[in-house]
């Protein structure tokens, strides 16, 4: 059985935190799907037997995020509309990260692809990641930015 929410934002003592995605299933463990090797963490989220650092997925220099960019500029809350209005929800099976230049030619993702296309975005003028952990027992991703 799957349970999906969405988180929209959060405003936290006096940072801005721009917060997107959707609840994943509870199957999906992430803690399953990552390890800690030689001070980095992997993930092992596209093709079987392959794991890449979670850093590689976040692309601000991808020239898909760059054309995306330029249409909505520098404001966290413009970015995060763009995502919520034009990407659409869906369920990986197995669990397949997408890049931001997928997530934008598809026009959908579960929350993962979500949260990398929107730290892409963010990561054009301010610091953005990635957070893996779970919300109300369910395996979720969210994109947090720093702003302000």
């Amino acid at each position: 059985m799957n349970r999906v929410g969405t988180v929209a934002g959060l405003a936290l003592a006096g940072t801005c935190f721009a917060i997107i995605g959707l609840v994943a299933s509870r199957r999906l463990q992430v803690n399953l799907r990552v390890r800690y090797t030689d001070g980095r963490y992997l993930v092992a989220v596209r093709h079987l037997g392959e794991w890449h650092e979670i850093r590689e997925f976040v692309q601000p220099d991808n020239p898909d995020v760059i054309a995306c960019y330029s249409q909505i500029g520098p404001n966290v809350w413009s970015c995060l509309d763009f995502v919520c209005r034009n990407i659409s929800f869906r369920k990986d099976i197995g669990e397949f990260w997408q890049l931001s230049s997928e997530t934008l030619t598809k026009k959908e993702g579960d929350c993962e692809d979500s949260a990398i296309l929107l730290a892409s975005m963010l990561n054009n003028f301010t610091n953005a990641y990635v957070v893996l952990g779970n919300l109300q027992g369910w395996g979720h991703a969210w994109a947090a930015s720093e702003e302000g």
